[in-house]
């Protein structure tokens, strides 16, 4: 909630500003001296909107494509966490308890521990180190005795890999933030491009006011939604960590349960 309040400040704040603004030349430049000015600001503007228009929409492409993918990222997380448990089935009951208990603190801690780090693209040292004792329960405690154990045993250690693999990838798409110097582009482009709105003189102020709102709004608000897609696992607008939540359930029901 407070992130709308906050986005609806933004943006009345961005339009009262582009309103000053225009208010403000018409007065010093006057309606008659920028009417003589239209066919070179329109000309220029033309370039200026549709280059800023471009970068907008490349933005928005790529942040929702890096948003997604992150989503991806965590529901590979869960199924991966879900197919070694099942696989886990083909160990000794006390080897199957141990890596149930630790698939099971696995996915708690990073509910409870590792995604509230996320927001500001750390990890939890906790994951790390059930994730570490989850490979030595596998590395160096488990032998296979048979092939058909040696076939599940490596099977076991491929997604374990994975699980790895997707874990550190999940934390880098927190990090992975638009540069400040883009975001200096972004933001300067459209206080230009709002600006050259304001050497057009229209006769009936009230309609240029309109326009002149309706940009600056429209151009507020795909900034605050890049703002939000930035970092996938921050705000309103932040990937859920419930499938890896339902496999922490799964897994301690199922250890309570003595397996499937």
């Amino acid at each position: 909630m407070q992130i709308i309040i906050l986005g609806i400040e933004i943006l009345g704040l961005s339009i009262l500003v582009a309103l000053v603004g225009l208010y403000v030349v018409r007065r010093a430049v006057g309606v008659d001296k920028l009417k003589h000015h239209h066919e070179v600001a329109g000309f220029i503007i033309g370039i200026v909107g549709t280059i800023y228009a471009v970068l907008l929409a490349f933005m928005v492409v790529v942040q929702w494509g890096k948003y997604q993918d992150a989503s991806t990222l965590v529901t590979t997380e869960a199924n991966v966490l879900g197919d070694i448990s099942r696989m886990a089935e083909g160990l000794s009951p006390e080897q199957r308890l141990q890596v149930l208990t630790d698939l099971r603190d696995y996915s708690q801690l990073v509910v409870d521990d590792e995604w509230p780090a996320l927001a500001n693209g750390n990890s939890s040292d906790k994951v790390t180190d059930v994730l570490n004792k989850l490979w030595k329960s596998y590395v160096v405690e488990q032998k296979p005795q048979t092939p058909g154990d040696g076939a599940i045993y490596a099977e076991s250690l491929r997604r374990l890999n994975e699980l790895s693999d997707t874990r550190r990838l999940r934390i880098n798409a927190s990090r992975d933030l638009v540069p400040i110097m883009l975001w200096t582009l972004l933001i300067g482009g459209g206080v230009t491009t709002v600006a050259f709105t304001f050497f057009f003189g229209v006769n009936d102020v009230r309609a240029q006011f309109l326009m002149v709102a309706a940009l600056t709004g429209e151009i507020a608000f795909i900034l605050l939604l890049l703002i939000a897609l930035d970092n996938p696992f921050k705000g309103t607008l932040s990937i859920s960590a419930d499938p890896i939540h339902e496999q922490a359930d799964h897994i301690g029901s199922r250890i309570l349960k003595g397996g499937f």
